[in-house]
């Protein structure tokens, strides 16, 4: 029986084994050194957060601007930025969206200044008429339509006055159906400047009552909401004729045909 031969290993190059040791040196030097560029920038990320959230970074301050009718403190109040919350975490989108659901605010803009001021710039709505609510109020509303405030009965605007409409007042809300009404409103001021008229949403239209010399009054009939701009437009023309400065003055004005207008009298 054969006995088994037993081989040895080559002899490694001492050089090389020594370069071996070297390199699984250097690899280990390598993960430490990954290692500690992590830590490094975990604890300067810590630090620097700790630093946002610190009261060297919170609100001190904040500063209203453009808020002439809803109030710098109503504006402040309904942001509900708290004075000494962190200016990092504070949400800009979510405070602009509470101002402008205020009856007054068209558009709000908020801005940090840092190291403590918030700036909230808000610009605000323009009212166009007043419209009388169902429970006998007065509301002032914009060209949108938007409910701005209530109005004092016994001071109105001088603003176009529209009756007839189905409004529950609520302040900061839109009317449903006021667009036909709303636009007669934005033209009258070209064809009537300085007189204040009284618009009706009746079955038939629109109507507008003027007040003339004591115990005279026109009515002017539009009819529906079609071509709106082009029956202004005629009874412009009338009124630059000066049918309203006869005696007696017309007591009806009807441009429900603007091309066809037909001027009613009574008395005379």
């Amino acid at each position: 029986m054969t006995s088994p031969v037993k081989e040895h290993a080559p002899a490694v190059d001492p050089r090389l084994r020594a370069r071996r040791r070297e390199i699984r040196r250097e690899t280990g030097r390598r993960r430490l050194r990954r290692v500690q560029v992590g830590l490094g920038t975990v604890a300067v990320g810590a630090v620097g957060w700790g630093c946002c959230l610190s009261p060297l970074l919170d609100v001190d301050r904040v500063q209203v601007q453009g808020a002439e009718m809803s109030g710098a403190d109503v504006v402040e109040k309904a942001g509900g930025i708290d004075r000494g919350e962190a200016m990092v975490t504070l949400k800009l989108s979510r405070v602009a969206a509470v101002v402008e659901a205020l009856p007054w605010v068209a558009t709000a803009t908020v801005t940090r200044h840092w190291p403590g001021e918030v700036v909230v710039e808000v610009s605000e709505r323009r009212p166009l008429a007043v419209v009388a609510g169902t429970d006998g109020s007065w509301v002032l509303v914009d060209g949108d339509g938007r409910q701005l405030a209530f109005a004092d009965d016994g001071a109105l605007p001088d603003l176009a006055r529209i009756v007839g409409l189905d409004v529950e007042p609520q302040l900061g809300t839109t009317l449903g159906e006021a667009g036909a009404a709303l636009e007669l409103a934005r033209l009258l001021p070209t064809a009537l400047p300085g007189v204040v008229a009284q618009m009706a949403a009746t079955d038939g239209g629109f109507e507008m009552t003027l007040a003339q010399r004591a115990g005279e009054a026109t009515l002017v009939r539009f009819g529906d909401s079609a071509r709106l701009a082009e029956k202004v437009d005629t009874l412009t023309a009338l009124v630059d004729a000066g049918v309203l400065a006869t005696s007696p003055p017309p007591s009806v004005i009807d441009v429900r045909v603007s091309d066809a207008p037909v001027l009613t009298r009574t008395g005379g």
